[in-house]
This record gives C-alpha cells, sequence and structure tokens, in this order.
C-alpha cells in the first residue's frame, strides 16, 4: 500500500470520526433544548429528573429536594 492511500484511508478515519462527533453533539444540543422546554413548561424539578432519567449515564435521581 502507497503512503498516498495509508493517508486516504486515515484521513476518511478521521472525517467519520467528526461525523460522529457532530451527530452525538447534535443529540445532546436536542436533549438540552427538550430540558428547558420541558423546565418552562413543567417545573425545574420535574424537567431535571426526566433529563436524568434519558441520560445514558444516570438511570435515576434521588428526591433530596423536599428534605
Amino acid at each position: 500500500m502507497t503512503r498516498a492511500e495509508r493517508e486516504a484511508i486515515a484521513l476518511k478515519k478521521r472525517e467519520e470520526e467528526v461525523a460522529k462527533q457532530r451527530e452525538e453533539q447534535k443529540a445532546l444540543l436536542e436533549r438540552r433544548k427538550a430540558f428547558i422546554q420541558d423546565g418552562k413548561r413543567i417545573g425545574s424539578k420535574s424537567a431535571l429528573n426526566l433529563f436524568l432519567k434519558q441520560s445514558s449515564k444516570v438511570q435515576t435521581i434521588g428526591d433530596g429536594f423536599n428534605d
């Protein structure tokens, strides 16, 4: 394989990685927008719990507000 071919493959792989990152950022932005809209509509505590439940990193949240 020539140097040019290796560079072309590496460039294509990098472009795919960047495209994937952009899609992930777009999805995060959409979740943030939904969080803000829900916060305006149903109150910040409920919207926070909804956002965290939808998040892939956090499954549940304790109440903590009424202690």
